[in-house]
């Protein structure tokens, strides 16, 4: 009788223990993944804007990025409107 609650206590015990494990092991993958994946947005941005800052899309110097992403991050910034004025 005593080994029987012996036995399940543990077998709590180790399911507790198996949770707590999973639990902590995936926030670490999850952090890991986000960190990284935080790290390229960071990497993106500052490339498009140093292509901001040393080309200015002529024939000449024409800009890097996509126009898909240069319509995102300039999207109702001065800098656009200003462009839009230069272009027509």
């Amino acid at each position: 009788w005593v080994g029987v609650a012996l036995g399940r206590a543990q077998n709590k015990d180790s399911l507790f223990l198996l949770t707590q494990t999973v639990i902590i092991g995936s926030y670490l993958i999850a952090h890991g993944f986000f960190s990284v994946y935080g790290m390229c947005v960071d990497t993106l941005f500052l490339c498009f804007c140093e292509d901001l800052e040393r080309n200015d899309g002529s024939q000449e110097r024409p800009y890097f990025m996509s126009p898909e992403l240069r319509d995102i991050l300039l999207k109702g910034s001065a800098e656009e409107g200003k462009r839009a004025e230069d272009e027509e």
